[in-house]
């Protein structure tokens, strides 16, 4: 019960912390999976459950209304659930993307319910009182983000037990699916984020990249820093094509180019 309502206070802080602008990384799961697993005593399962997330979610861009899912409804329910319910984390990981589907109706509940309230801030509004108007706006808010704290609380502190009876009573053909189903995830969050990103003229990148990790067994960060200086090296000769650009655009010529003019 407690462990519950420890989850779905932070749920409710970080989502007014995002909505607000306060913090722009509150609903990352990378952000998220720590501080919901150190809440929990086991931050190392919200590191790992956090970043697993993260991956899926690397190409997914929420922009105001147009939203796919709430990835900070299924990062705290993916924690959750592995810490409260001991299940393994490839399985958490599968539910829990499921379950944040039903973060994203919370969400359209609230937007719903501040639909609602507009009508009552105007006239509230219109008679002065700025007291009344603050207490009745902040408050409004608070709330209107409290719809998805209480379906978390009601999930984990009622339906702990049951979840776990649940997923003990699975075949262990389906737990297997939900394994292999979370180990495809990040590929196809991958994927997605590759999709995006894709240039033909920079392709040669990928397949440098995929060269040294599968034959060459190239470290990670020794990786990351030859990406690194192929990124400043190419910054760096835009910036010089960019300058010679802006040369030729003026008119100006370098003393080469006025001796071979001649």
């Amino acid at each position: 019960m407690l462990n519950a309502l420890i989850v779905a206070l932070a749920y409710w802080a970080l989502l007014l912390l995002y909505r607000l602008g306060a913090n722009g990384m509150a609903d990352r799961p990378i952000f998220v999976g720590p501080v919901i697993g150190l809440l929990l005593g086991d931050i190392t399962t919200g590191v790992l459950i956090g970043a697993a997330l993260e991956v899926i979610y690397l190409g997914v861009v929420n922009v105001g209304g147009a939203q796919s899912t709430d990835t900070l409804y299924a990062t705290c329910m993916a924690v959750a659930l592995a810490i409260m319910t001991g299940i393994n984390q490839e399985a958490a990981i599968t539910l829990g993307i499921a379950l944040g589907y039903i973060g994203l109706l919370m969400l359209q509940v609230t937007r719903i319910f501040f639909a609602f309230m507009c009508p009552i801030l105007d006239r509230v509004a219109e008679e002065g009182n700025s007291r009344k108007f603050s207490f009745m706006y902040i408050g409004h808010i608070v709330v209107g983000y409290g719809f998805g704290a209480i379906t978390i609380f009601v999930a984990l502190a009622a339906g702990a037990d049951a979840t776990q009876a649940f997923i003990d009573s699975l075949h262990p053909a389906i737990m297997g699916g939900l394994q292999t189903a979370a180990g495809l995830l990040p590929a196809l969050g991958l994927g997605i984020l590759l999709n995006m990103l894709w240039d033909n003229k920079k392709i040669m990148y990928f397949f440098l990249g995929f060269v040294l990790v599968v034959y060459m067994a190239m470290p990670t960060i020794a990786l990351a820093v030859i990406g690194v200086f192929l990124m400043l090296t190419d910054l760096y000769r835009n910036q010089d094509l960019l300058a010679v650009k802006k040369l030729v655009s003026k008119g100006k010529m370098t003393e080469e180019e006025e001796f071979f003019n001649e």
